[in-house]
């Protein structure tokens, strides 16, 4: 038998797609040549700038030569208008590495949070939420029963979250000033929340920024934290504000931090940032 597809039918056929393309880029051309004034005017009250490109000043190539790249953002003219739905209290800046072998996060990380309260704050928690897998005396393992609905830890469900350095914008050691808390159930055995004496107070509408390294070890993959194989669930995986609620937030008579352990039954609570 010959073969279905002779060289001519091969020709006849790239032909075919090769008008195709040419049909599809005009049909393209006259569409974007619809897009008249009315549409620019609609874009314009939507917030967008809208400019032309600079010719190509290339030695030896004409703008018709080649499609125009995308013009930039223009910021000076405030192309965002939208002013954010919520304030920005805090601000991290982070740089992180996973060893695929030991399955251990190593990491630095700079914080900025500003007070958003009416009275100087001497203090700030972060959350340590990997240390909920540190043993099975913390709170989420004791109050959890070691399972999470129908997944249940196992042997190799041990993980953890430990503070390297932790130091000021200005370089000044705070390693001796932190310490783990337990406001809910008093467990010592539970270093999930911890308190950072400052060395001065953070006034209303200031920031303060610290700096630190720190050191994760994952477990294996448990209550939504951790590995199998290959496959890494790294959730809650850095050192986390909390939250300083102002007055009047969720009712609150007086301002104040919310300051909750990480429990069996509960979700994460945090500010917006950046």
């Amino acid at each position: 038998m010959k073969p279905i597809f002779n060289k001519l039918s091969v020709r006849g056929v790239l032909l075919a797609l090769l008008t195709c393309g040419v049909l599809a880029f005009g049909i393209t051309m006259v569409w974007l040549r619809a897009f008249d004034e009315n549409d620019k005017q609609d874009v314009m009250q939507s917030g967008l700038i809208m400019t032309q490109p600079a010719p190509l000043q290339a030695k030896g190539l004409r703008a018709a030569d080649s499609a125009p790249s995308p013009a930039p953002l223009n910021t000076q003219n405030n192309v965002m208008t939208a002013t954010p739905l919520s304030k920005r209290i805090v601000e991290y800046h982070i740089s992180v590495s996973l060893n695929p072998e030991s399955k251990i996060l190593l990491g630095t990380q700079s914080l900025t949070w500003e007070n958003p309260g009416e009275k100087p704050v001497k203090e700030l928690y972060l959350h340590l939420y990997p240390n909920a897998f540190e043993s099975d005396k913390t709170t989420f393992n004791q109050e959890s029963g070691g399972k999470l609905r129908n997944d249940k830890k196992t042997a190799n469900s041990i993980g953890s979250m430990k503070l390297l350095s932790l130091k000021t914008d200005q370089g000044n050691d705070l390693s001796m000033l932190m310490e783990y808390v337990h406001p809910d159930d008093g467990n010592i055995n539970d270093h999930t929340l911890m308190k950072i004496q400052l060395l001065e107070a953070v006034n209303p509408g200031q920031k303060v920024t610290l700096r630190m390294d720190y050191k994760v070890e994952l477990p294996q993959v448990y209550a939504r934290m951790g590995y199998v194989d290959d496959f890494v669930m790294a959730g809650q995986w850095f050192p986390k504000v909390a939250v300083y609620e102002p007055k009047g937030t969720r009712g609150r008579t007086e301002e104040g931090w919310n300051l909750h352990q990480y429990h069996g039954n509960s979700e994460f609570y945090a500010d917006f940032g950046i």
